[in-house]
């Protein structure tokens, strides 16, 4: 701790209990004669190799760490970041070659609607609240520092009801026309094509002729609409026709283009934003998911565009899906067997990782066992980590 430079911790001392300096003292053991009436005078009688001041270090030293443990106590998140498994196979899997980012598929709150991502999980759940939590999850877990998670963009997901602001009609709709119009024109070469719709759109919004989330379930209610596109489409080109008779057609463009280009980056950033929503409340497990306290790490498709051919499939961040959910359909959040390649995975350094954590001391020698391995230690260094490999029970924060 700051401030108490005489106050040593040496595994090979005393079992790496705190100590005085190199006297291998304990600070225990000062205390306990104070608490035994002793008082500082005798203390250095007893002890030639104190002086005062280091009496005074352990005095200070007691009451810092009871404060200290009294708020980790009290708080409520850990400091650091947890993943946990049922199978053993895949803490040496991440050990070996990383997090990998796998398909996640939830619900969303707004009709029969689902999000698709690709995603790491984590929690800051506190070990000592988690086992409830491990009963679902599994009891094995990687443990790793929150300034490697900030670090690698990780963060809290947003939980979200059915009365959330981004999963409000309005808010639906917007973000739907305007990802239709990405989907359609995915290329540079199409910006002024998408710039044309999007001005369509907003045309034909202020016309009060788009009033769903979806422009097909609008051309279901008004098969006339496409004609009515058309129209908007050949007077806006005939627009453009005009202003270039008269040179000003590149002038109009670039004010357009500029404006659409902000309205495309915040429509971006709102992506991003929407793919760490999650339910606040699962319906089929009846579990208050936003207990589980999760991060995540996402990897967006704009990241994903130059992975191999045979990737996972490219998807939308927050994908709808307007099919109507069947029976089967209404399950609890799963992550299908589908990832991205192994080059985009999550990596970590052995200063990094806080703890591995298994279920038993033979759990633990056989991830020793394993990481002693010289083709196993790609991203990790076996001498360094070896320590912190340890049983679940044996590890807390304090």
């Amino acid at each position: 701790m700051n401030g108490f430079d005489r106050i040593t911790f040496d595994p090979n001392v005393m079992g790496g209990q705190a100590c005085i300096r190199t006297t291998g003292i304990p600070v225990s053991a000062i205390l306990n004669l104070l608490a035994n009436c002793k008082n500082k005078d005798e203390i250095l009688a007893e002890y030639p190799d104190l002086e005062m001041v280091d009496i005074q270090q352990a005095l200070g030293w007691a009451a810092r760490a009871t404060i200290d443990k009294h708020q980790i106590e009290m708080r409520l998140s850990a400091d650091y970041l947890f993943h946990y498994t049922k199978r053993l196979d895949v803490i040496k899997n991440i050990l070996r070659i990383g997090f990998r980012y796998y398909l996640i598929q939830e619900k969303i709150p707004y009709k029969e609607t689902y999000q698709e991502n690709f995603a790491i999980c984590f929690c800051d759940l506190r070990i000592e609240d988690t086992v409830v939590h491990r009963k679902r999850y599994g009891n094995n877990s990687i443990v790793l520092s929150k300034e490697w998670g900030i670090k690698n963009c990780i963060q809290p997901v947003n939980y979200i009801h059915e009365n959330s602001s981004v999963v409000s009609t309005k808010y639906i709709a917007m973000r739907s026309r305007f990802r239709e119009i990405h989907q359609n024109h995915p290329h540079k070469d199409d910006v002024l094509q998408a710039m044309m719709d999007y001005l369509i759109f907003s045309r034909l919004l202020d016309k009060e002729k788009l009033n769903h989330e979806m422009i097909k379930i609008d051309i279901d209610e008004n098969p006339n609409l496409p004609n009515e596109f058309a129209i908007h489409e050949q007077e806006f080109l005939e627009f453009m026709g005009d202003l270039e008779r008269i040179n000003r057609k590149v002038l109009c463009c670039e004010y357009i283009f500029s404006m659409f280009k902000r309205i495309n980056d915040l429509h971006l950033e709102l992506e991003k934003r929407d793919a760490f929503a999650r339910i606040y409340f699962d319906n089929y497990s009846h579990k208050i998911l936003y207990d589980e306290r999760e991060w995540r790490a996402i990897k967006f498709t704009d990241d994903a565009f130059n992975v191999e051919e045979n990737a996972a499939r490219q998807i939308t961040l927050y994908e709808y899906f307007n099919t109507k959910a069947d029976e089967n359909k209404d399950i609890a959040p799963t992550t299908r067997n589908e990832h991205l390649p192994d080059s985009e995975n999550l990596i970590f350094s052995d200063d990094d990782i806080v703890a591995i954590l298994v279920q038993d001391e033979k759990s633990v020698d056989e991830i020793k066992e394993f990481l002693s391995k010289p083709e196993n230690q790609k991203l990790l260094n076996y001498e360094a980590v070896k320590d912190k490999i340890r049983s679940m029970d044996s590890f807390s924060e304090g």
